[in-house]
């Protein structure tokens, strides 16, 4: 299945188009409550990815339990945690390029990842370059297997792509 739609991340109000992405990606779906598995999630995966611009990270976060009157104050909330995000990394890092946060109000990029309930675990998407859903993982260690799904894609995109 190919996601073509976009999506505005919280702190640097970038406009993700799920189509047109720099590189292969984990979307890790998340609630309030499962988000500590995607953050601890995310400087794993840079350990064997270090670039972006090789193998990418994404958080879409379930809002669909925030109503529309506090949604002011969610948005503050998620820019704040981008900020703290960003002043955590390493020297020489732009933040827009590192952190990436898609608020999902409606629950429109869960669905499309095939994600009903992301409370207790976080779900973990795998998409490449142009959006081609290749895999969903929740579950009790699936994270290993959204990692080795990644990898075949980053090896695939590194074989097709012409020698620099």
């Amino acid at each position: 299945m190919k996601l073509s739609f976009t999506a505005k991340t919280a702190g640097s109000n970038r406009t993700i188009r799920f189509d047109q992405l720099a590189a292969p990606a984990i979307i890790a779906c998340v609630t309030q409550a499962s988000s500590p598995q995607a953050i601890s999630f995310g400087p794993r995966l840079r350990e064997t990815h270090a670039d972006p611009s090789i193998a990418g990270f994404l958080i879409v976060v379930d809002l669909r339990a925030v109503p529309r009157l506090l949604r002011k104050p969610a948005e503050g909330i998620l820019n704040g945690r981008y900020k703290d995000l960003a002043a955590d990394l390493p020297a020489g890092r732009v933040p827009e390029e590192w952190i990436f946060i898609l608020p999902d109000w409606n629950g429109t990029l869960l669905g499309a990842f095939g994600f009903t309930d992301v409370s207790s675990r976080a779900g973990f998407a795998v998409v490449d370059a142009t959006g081609e859903l290749h895999g969903t993982f929740q579950g009790e260690s699936r994270e290993a297997e959204a990692m080795a799904c990644l990898a075949g894609l980053v090896a695939t995109a590194a074989a097709e792509s012409p020698p620099g």
